[in-house]
């Protein structure tokens, strides 16, 4: 591990967020080990790591896995309108909302599966074109219109489509 992890900071994020076991970011050493741990639990890792993003991939900086790679599907940089509004929405509305944490680690957790299935079709550019049209652009509509609830049920609906057709049930 390259960069420094604040792991006062991390258990005291995870105590905040209702992890009953935050204290157990301490025994992970190895950086896949407290990147999991993190994302179980609703948390982006990257902001505990001196120097921002630990892995230098963009692909997972602030855990818009899905967003992002339809952004970089199309060249578009990783602070990029979109992504800044997402992550804004996550982090402001989200993460405060009833059961907001739990939908978080929820999405850290099968999201990077969705992104590499997409990944791994010949089809892949057109995918990821079809989901920043009919999901990320209205999304980023509506939390600019401050429809927030609307926004949230149409991300969460998509991902859960994009779940059933891109991952196998034997692998959830």
């Amino acid at each position: 591990m390259s960069d420094y992890f604040d792991y006062d900071k991390a258990e005291a994020d995870l105590y905040d967020s209702g992890c009953p076991y935050s204290e157990d970011i301490y025994g992970y050493r190895s950086e896949k080990g407290i990147n999991e741990f993190m994302r179980e639990n609703g948390l982006d890792p990257d902001r505990y790591y001196s120097g921002g993003n630990n892995s230098g991939d963009s692909s997972n900086n602030g855990g818009c896995f899905i967003t992002t790679a339809c952004v970089e599907a199309r060249g578009v940089a990783n602070d990029c309108f979109e992504l800044n509004i997402l992550r804004e929405f996550r982090d402001n509305y989200l993460k405060n909302r009833a059961n907001g944490m739990k939908d978080i680690a929820e999405y850290y957790r099968i999201a990077p599966r969705i992104v590499e299935s997409i990944n791994n079709t010949s089809a892949a550019s057109e995918i990821w074109d079809a989901i920043y049209r009919d999901m990320i652009s209205p999304c980023v509509s509506l939390v600019a219109a401050h429809r927030y609830e609307d926004a949230y049920e149409r991300y969460k609906s998509f991902v859960l489509k994009l779940r059933s057709k891109y991952i196998a049930i034997s692998c959830q």
